[in-house]
């Protein structure tokens, strides 16, 4: 009774810190026991996610499901990508709980290309839906990446500093220019725009 209450506890304490090894001896077609584990744990990463779905897809589903509540305010872009590596529908998961609390940044673009192509696109979009939060950095970032959602990028900027009559830096504009010319051309409109 004493060893197996000790086992018990011992299994008790991993779950909370390292479902991993609270499910390492667990029998793979135990779910109820892994879901009872799942619930005292209060820390978990993208990795563990991704692992426990390869163990069994249910477990998986579960841990996902837990992570996203877990990480529902501090998720990062690395997790959103090692989720899109994996899955394509726990990175789309991720993604969104992402974008409710930040907006995408090139780097952060980048690397979910990294993962899968249409997780990248879908955090241009929540980029190009908040364009006051678009920087150079961002456009010469995605002009390396691809062209066209430079330019979308690019525009975007552009009509959010015209709009508003923002002036830039000569430094971006000749960064600008040095990416492409014609965005050079057209960002020293807005070099003599009066803030």
């Amino acid at each position: 009774m004493i060893e197996r209450l000790t086992k018990e506890t011992l299994l008790k304490a991993y779950a909370a810190d390292n479902i991993l090894k609270a499910v390492a001896d667990l029998d793979n077609s135990d779910v109820a026991k892994f879901e009872e584990l799942l619930a005292l744990n209060t820390y978990m990463t993208a990795a563990e996610v991704v692992e426990l779905c390869q163990r069994n897809p249910k477990w998986g589903e579960l841990a996902a499901e837990k992570f996203l509540q877990q990480k529902a305010h501090t998720i990062t872009d690395d997790d959103v990508t090692e989720l899109g590596y994996h899955n394509q529908e726990y990175g789309n998961r991720a993604l969104k709980v992402y974008t409710s609390n930040f907006i995408p940044t090139a780097s952060a673009i980048e690397k979910m290309v990294s993962a899968r192509k249409d997780l990248g696109r879908q955090a241009l979009d929540a980029l190009l839906a908040k364009p006051n939060y678009i920087s150079v950095m961002d456009i010469l970032t995605l002009s390396k990446l691809d062209y066209v959602w430079a330019r979308q990028a690019f525009e975007a900027f552009y009509e959010e500093k015209r709009s508003k009559n923002i002036k830039i830096e000569v430094e971006d504009i000749v960064r600008l220019n040095e990416a492409d010319a014609k965005w050079g051309r057209k960002a020293q409109r807005l070099w003599g725009a009066v803030g």
